[in-house]
């Protein structure tokens, strides 16, 4: 998830239940998986909508809050391993770099596994944040902040604020529907972020090339009532978003099937 929004990923119950009503469909979190499926192949992510291919590097370019901003995706050959119930789950790391004003502003690791029924979950991520401030003179030397959320055991190399999650988060079904609503990101009890699917026929211009039949989702982010609107292309993956201050597009990819 490429750009997001600054303030803390927190929703009160009340809000998670005004998400799920607002979609029209009351059993709208019954349409996905609550709980994940077995892994026998995590490692094999091939879900059209959010393909992980080692070695791929994707680049989008556009504006945050005003500023531009440069995000550097890498499909990282390394895996890590998560204990999950009783077993152990590969999940591939997807590096992502995000500039304003070219400089460095945050770092961030995500882990992703396929599951046996083709959707895809998120086993957490780990986050670096730089201050982007041009004024180096500053005494506060507190500037960086760091966390994210991890399955299980955290390793020595985690940042030290990263938080320990007993469950992993769908972040893309396998055969996406409309009305979907489910949990895409998990930091911890009353600390889950949601994502509604809007569409699955919705088209995406970029760089003047549309891509077609893709699924829009809208990812609810506390403080924003707008919240983000992201587009996946198939074959693909996430090819535009846009919020509230926020406009990004992919302006390269080494994953390119498309566009249609």
């Amino acid at each position: 998830m490429y750009i997001r929004s600054r303030s803390t990923a927190l929703f009160a119950p009340v809000l998670l239940l005004a998400a799920v009503l607002s979609s029209g469909r009351p059993d709208a979190l019954g349409d996905v998986p609550e709980s994940p499926p077995s892994f026998s192949t995590p490692l094999a992510i091939d879900n059209t909508y959010f393909p992980v291919s080692p070695r791929t590097i994707k680049v989008f370019l556009g504006r945050d809050e005003g500023v531009r901003v440069t995000l550097v995706v890498t499909h990282l050959d390394e895996t890590r391993d998560f204990s999950f119930g009783d077993s152990v789950v590969a999940c591939r790391a997807v590096q992502e770099h995000t500039f304003a004003r070219g400089r460095l502003v945050e770092e961030e690791v995500s882990y992703y596994a396929q599951a046996d029924d083709g959707s895809v979950w998120s086993f957490g991520q780990t986050e670096v944040r730089h201050d982007d401030d041009d004024d180096d003179d500053d005494d506060n030397d507190d500037d960086d902040d760091s966390g994210g959320w991890i399955v299980g055991s955290l390793a020595p190399t985690d940042p030290a604020e990263t938080l320990s999650v007993g469950a992993p988060a769908l972040v893309m079904p396998s055969a996406p529907a409309v009305g979907d609503v489910f949990f895409s990101e998990n930091f911890g009890p009353g600390r889950t972020q949601t994502v509604a699917i809007r569409s699955t026929t919705a088209s995406a211009r970029i760089r003047g090339q549309g891509f077609q039949q893709c699924v829009r989702v809208k990812e609810m982010v506390p403080g924003e009532a707008r919240g983000e609107t992201k587009w996946y292309a198939p074959g693909v993956g996430l090819v535009r978003e846009r919020g509230r201050g926020t406009q990004v597009r992919m302006n390269a990819s080494t994953l390119r099937r498309g566009p249609r």
